[in-house]
């Protein structure tokens, strides 16, 4: 008998598990590269929202881009944000 494996399941359990690995890396170390780290797994998380539960994998390409774009253009901007900052505050 084969069990059907239910793809919200999965995607719940892997959200979870980088949640804790967030966690998990923030109660580990302090710096920047943390940071950076923790940011990354933020969006891996958007990412698959996006994809699984918000169902765009579906949608039309044009649809599918524009928000594959959106991610990496935030992911973009809030870590040079987050990497930049302090300079700023040197000046």
């Amino acid at each position: 008998m084969v069990v059907p494996v239910n793809p919200f399941l999965v995607s719940w359990t892997v959200l979870v598990l980088a949640t804790l690995l967030s966690w998990w890396l923030e109660a580990m170390a302090d710096g920047t590269l943390v940071g950076t780290a923790v940011l990354l797994v933020a969006f891996f998380k958007a990412r698959m929202v996006l994809m699984v539960f918000m169902d765009i994998r579906a949608a039309p390409q044009s649809i599918r881009w524009v928000c594959e774009a959106w991610v990496l253009l935030a992911y973009t901007a809030l870590l040079a944000t987050y990497w930049l900052t302090p300079y700023f505050h040197a000046m």
